[in-house]
């Protein structure tokens, strides 16, 4: 774990600011008419087979009676199948761009292959993140999570005209195919299928419909971000959410091919793969930005292909931007809108659907959305983007739960417009690290979201009616501020818990032009951890 940076004990609930939001979450969506059903996604990690017994032993997560041979110099296909059969062994399909095969076959014949001197890896199970649905609320000190419901994308800043974006960018979505939906009704979608081409990628579990229905749909809920956008839909995985390594990697490639700009990957895995990360090094090579999911486990250690460097990992928030408990942390690079969102399902339904793989389709909108007006940037510069843009939260500057903080897509939009004084307190934090026997630190964080350097700002705070920080601050463009204060384990055992308030005061001259974010509110307390 984390060692000593935060108390599992601690609660603490955020409560909105004193002034009116500029972003207010509407009524339930189901006010429209659409009945909202519970996903019933199948998948996850508690399908994944148990390790094959004798020879090679891959773990618990490779497919039974499967692995992947790094090719080395034989490429002709006739004599790779006769390798294979020279072993025993059953070649599946060849990556040539990797220099990669899947063959099947026993363990005790894949033991002799090895022996023979080829490099093998297991074929890793892929699979949807679990489900989280509204109807499973998490248990975590902060208090239920609150969803979105409609205007996921007012929320992010996304304006209403938003028709035309994502024009002349393609996007790859590798799942579990895509469906027919009223709100997908002219979209421009082509669908390719990997796991057998005479379906047409016709989506049977639902989980790819809802991830291509947050890009491109078209409907009362508003929540295609970049419906102008061309989507090359892959099925890579089954009816059951589920695949393999391999044919992920393959996918990948596919996209690259096909001339995707970027990758989608609501789906991971556990297991590090050689021909993952390959294919991962392939598209970054050519340009494409590639996004995904950090899982839904809780778990420290982002899924892979999350995990890699070169990958957007996404986790995510709710509707308070509270960070969903369910979101895997480590390796997170930002965090977006995942629970309670409406999403398009199978035979024109809706469901009101959660995780990590909601919220990168909304990352991967973002990205979408700059290429489309500046698309000579390299996947580098798409990062450094959409992080300089991000709502600092959690404890001040990057931290392995948020990373760089929520996407903010108005802060994208206009980061090279002049004269925007835009100064926010993120949000409050407490940790060990600092603290004694008796007390922990309370930081909370402000920072510069503008387009202009400030100085002479005031930064307070106040523990119940006590004014315990009052601070001069200079803050340049994306700048974090933190201010830390000691609070004893006493202050924090009131049954009604510790009031916190912080503030930032612009200096004179200065208009602000989002004062809801200039305050914020919470209360802490302290939760016996035998419960």
């Amino acid at each position: 774990m984390l060692g000593g940076t935060f108390l599992f004990f601690v609660l603490l609930l955020v409560l909105p600011p004193r002034v009116s939001p500029d972003y207010t979450v509407e009524d339930s969506a189901a006010d429209n008419g659409h009945e909202f059903l519970s996903p019933g996604i199948r998948g996850g990690w508690d399908s994944w087979a148990m390790p094959q017994s004798g020879g090679l032993d891959f773990g618990p997560d490779a497919l039974p009676g499967e692995a992947v041979v790094t090719l080395g110099d034989v490429r002709d296909i006739d004599s790779l199948r006769a390798l294979a059969e020279e072993y025993g062994l059953e070649l599946v399909g060849v990556i040539d761009e990797l220099g990669v095969a899947r063959l099947r076959g026993s363990a005790g014949d894949f033991g002799r292959f090895a022996e023979a001197g080829y490099e093998l890896e297991g074929n890793f199970r892929v699979a949807i993140p679990p489900l989280v649905g509204d109807d499973e609320q998490p248990d975590f000190f902060g208090g239920e999570l609150v969803g979105f419901e409609s205007g996921v994308l007012r929320f992010l800043g996304v304006p209403e005209d938003n028709g035309a974006w994502g024009e002349g960018v393609r996007i790859a979505v590798l799942d579990t195919g895509v469906g027919n939906h009223p709100a997908l009704e002219g979209a421009r979608i082509r669908s390719m299928d990997l796991l057998d081409p005479s379906r047409g990628g016709i989506d049977d579990n639902g989980h790819g419909t809802a991830v291509v229905y947050h890009l491109v749909a078209r409907d009362e809920f508003d929540t295609g971000m970049v419906p102008g956008a061309d989507v090359l839909s892959l099925r890579v995985l089954d009816n059951d959410g589920t695949g393999d390594s391999f044919t992920l990697a393959q996918g990948i490639i596919t996209a690259v091919n096909e001339g995707a700009d970027i990758v989608n990957l609501s789906l991971g895995t556990r297991s590090d793969s050689s021909v993952l990360r390959a294919a991962i090094d392939f598209a970054v090579s050519r340009n494409v930005t590639v996004v995904a999911a950090a899982g839904n486990d809780g778990v420290e250690g982002a899924a892979y292909p999350a995990a890699y460097a070169e990958v957007f990992s996404v986790a995510a928030v709710d509707a308070r931007d509270r960070r969903a408990p369910f979101s895997n942390f480590g390796k997170v690079d930002a965090v977006a809108p995942g629970y309670g969102l409406p999403s398009g399902w199978l035979d024109g339904e809706y469901v009101s659907l959660g995780g990590t793989s909601a919220a990168a389709p909304l990352v991967t909108g973002a990205v979408a959305r700059l290429l489309s007006v500046e698309p000579a940037l390299t996947p580098r510069e798409v990062r450094a983007v959409v992080e300089s843009a991000s709502n600092d939260l959690g404890a001040p500057g990057r931290d392995p739960f948020h990373g760089a903080g929520r996407i903010d897509v108005a802060r994208m939009e206009r980061r090279n417009e002049p004269g925007i004084y835009d100064l926010a307190v993120t949000d409050f934090s407490f940790g060990a690290e600092g603290g004694t026997h008796d007390s922990v630190v309370l930081s909370v964080g402000f920072q510069n979201r503008g387009t202009e350097s400030v100085a002479g700002a005031r930064a307070r705070l106040f523990l119940g009616d006590i004014l315990v920080a009052d601070e001069r601050v200079d803050l340049s463009v994306g700048e974090i501020h933190a201010v830390r204060t000691l609070v004893n384990l006493a202050q924090l055992t009131h049954e009604e818990g510790l009031t916190m308030q912080a503030e930032i005061i612009p200096p004179t001259g200065i208009t602000d032009v989002r004062p809801s974010d200039n305050v914020r509110v919470g209360r802490a307390g302290l939760q016996d951890p035998a419960y």
